[in-house]
């Protein structure tokens, strides 16, 4: 049993004796039998053991295939929010992204420079976390509500940072193709030369 096993790791070994005692059911069991039985035996005990035999190879293999493309699925995931950040990243204009919760789940180097938070903080938090602004977060927060005909305009916010800085704030509702909400787009535009022209 032991050399089956080591040479065939994802065999089933069935045990059939005629020297059937408990003593070496168990220590075929401890050797890694799937099942041991004894002789006399019936034909249809024999198709019982080994359809179930047959079905844990399955279930075994099924288990492996869909662990495997899981994995795949999660390295996708990884490849695409990789990929979106890159995009992100490119933009002249800030961008953060939140989910339904208003929980901030992506955000590029603009953004952050602009509301001058620490390189180091981390993605995740809620909204407030990140704009000191009340007026602003609650800007974003109200975007659910509001329904856009195709001729409105984005709804948007001014946001003075600072002394000299104006942002010009636009924010979409990220629609899921069932129409639930998934969250928001926050653009951030600087229009500080506008501004100081007027």
């Amino acid at each position: 049993k032991k050399e089956i096993r080591e040479k065939y790791r994802d065999v089933l070994i069935i045990i059939i004796t005629g020297y059937a005692t408990i003593e070496v059911a168990i220590e075929s069991m401890k050797q890694g039998a799937y099942d041991f039985i004894p002789k006399p035996f019936e034909a249809e005990q024999l198709r019982m053991v080994t359809k179930r035999a047959l079905e844990k190879i399955y279930l075994t293999k099924e288990t492996a295939r869909l662990q495997e493309e899981r994995s795949r699925t999660l390295l996708d995931l990884s490849t695409e929010k990789s990929r979106t950040q890159t995009i992100l990243e490119a933009l002249p204009s800030g961008v953060l992204v939140t989910n339904s919760n208003a929980q901030v789940v992506l955000m590029n180097q603009v953004a952050r420079n602009l509301l001058m938070l620490d390189g180091n903080k981390p993605i995740g938090g809620v909204l407030e976390s990140y704009i000191a602004d009340e007026g602003l977060c609650e800007f974003v927060r109200n975007i659910p509500q509001r329904e856009l005909s195709e001729e409105e305009e984005i709804p948007s916010y001014e946001l003075q940072w600072g002394k000299d800085n104006y942002y010009l704030v636009k924010g979409n509702p990220i629609i899921g193709e069932d129409g639930d909400f998934l969250g928001v787009v926050v653009v951030f535009s600087d229009i500080s030369s506008v501004k100081i022209l007027d």
